[in-house]
């Protein structure tokens, strides 16, 4: 099921009478976040320069099987907002055309950039396949970084007329609101800040490798001051390179990386870049993150309440049955049952010990304001599912 360039797995869209008018693929997306293989850093800072300066522009999950469709279902471990990288060029067309367009805007005519009329950069494609790692560097500097730039400078200053620009916070806003028109039903789970860390901890073998002591606050939030604290998080793009990732980001502050990182995943790519530029604070991608939250997601799921996600998922998408994903089994991820890490999980629930780390670590404030957001949205989803299918016992 995971091999998408192969095993051509679909949900069956149905007509009312139950017979199949369209295949939803679906697609377990090897697409990296922002950074392209064998090149370099994509540097656009808003979303719309990550879809026309930074595409996928092979489009890995938006071919189609058995009859025509426009539905794909695509999951994966990518930040917040990877989708408008991917999503075919005329779809991004009538999106722009219908929600952000004005006359002379500029950014209209790029999209045609995207749709094989005009080849991207020269054919990146092609070149991707045919050209060497240094020619391929050198393309990608010439012409992706130059389109991501001025694609930039005409999104900020389109934006700003559209909408207010005069803070952080209304920045952040605006670009959740690009996001959040977008033609696409997005789902996703969120975990206890707390849990998630002490399973991180214990996957990275940050005390049986690292040495690391779980509840020294002043190692695990060190580092609120140095800029260089949160470069390196997603600094990778192959299995080596992730190793050498956490080597990287496991000393004193992982605890401060590891809950950016969390951040990260729910604000976008476009926020990882101008925070790593010093472009913009946590306040800004802390607002964009909250926003996508309550505004991005069709379906916003807790760990704890997987079950509950799954019949949320069945109800809001007709066509995603899970029970079709009956002989699907994952790897193994299970956290270490030592004595230090049942020592670290209790302490780690601990409320004290969690208001300790909390005043110790404002990245981790954000995250765990964002859990309770996603709390308050999961509730009001549920009762609206509820409502809309006259099921008070749906969950």
């Amino acid at each position: 099921w995971n091999r998408y360039w192969g095993d051509n797995h679909y949900y069956p869209v149905r007509s009312d009478n139950g017979t199949e008018v369209a295949r939803a693929t679906f697609c377990n997306i090897a697409f990296y976040n922002f950074f392209k293989p064998d090149t370099s850093l994509c540097s656009a800072t808003t979303p719309i320069s990550q879809a026309i300066g930074c595409p996928d522009v092979q489009r890995t999950c938006t071919g189609s099987t058995g009859p025509q469709s426009t539905h794909h279902v695509v999951t994966g471990h990518n930040l917040f907002g990877h989708d408008i990288q991917w999503l075919p060029s005329d779809n991004l067309e009538k999106w722009w055309e219908k929600n952000w367009a004005t006359e002379g805007d500029g950014i209209s005519p790029l999209w045609k950039t995207l749709d094989g009329e005009q080849q991207w950069c020269g054919d990146f494609k092609r070149a991707q396949q045919t050209m060497s790692k240094k020619e391929r560097k050198g393309l990608w500097s010439k012409c992706a970084k130059r389109l991501q730039n001025a694609t930039d400078i005409l999104a900020y200053e389109h934006m700003s007329k559209k909408m207010a620009f005069s803070t952080s916070a209304d920045r952040g806003k605006a670009w959740s609101a690009v996001y959040a028109s977008l033609p696409v039903i997005r789902v996703t789970v969120m975990r206890n800040p707390f849990s998630w860390l002490m399973s991180k901890f214990s996957w990275h073998g940050l005390h049986n490798q690292f040495h690391l002591t779980c509840d020294d606050v002043e190692e695990a939030t060190y580092g609120s001051e140095d800029p260089d604290i949160y470069k390196g998080i997603f600094n990778f793009s192959s299995l080596s390179d992730v190793k050498k990732n956490i080597a990287v980001n496991a000393g004193p502050g992982w605890l401060r990386r590891f809950a950016l990182s969390y951040i990260y995943y729910v604000c976008g790519t476009d926020c990882v870049v101008r925070h790593y530029r010093q472009m913009a604070d946590l306040e800004e991608i802390a607002v964009q993150a909250e926003q996508n939250l309550r505004n991005s997601f069709a379906i916003v799921g807790i760990l704890e309440k997987s079950d509950e996600f799954n019949r949320m998922l069945d109800a809001r998408v007709d066509y995603i049955d899970t029970s079709l994903n009956g002989r699907v089994s994952g790897g193994g991820h299970q956290s270490s049952s030592s004595g230090e890490y049942l020592r670290c999980k209790n302490r780690f629930k601990d409320p004290q010990f969690q208001a300790e780390l909390l005043a110790a670590c404002p990245e981790l404030a954000i995250v765990n304001h964002l859990y309770q957001v996603a709390v308050e949205v999961n509730e009001f989803q549920k009762n609206e599912l509820m409502n809309c299918s006259g099921n008070p016992s749906l969950f």
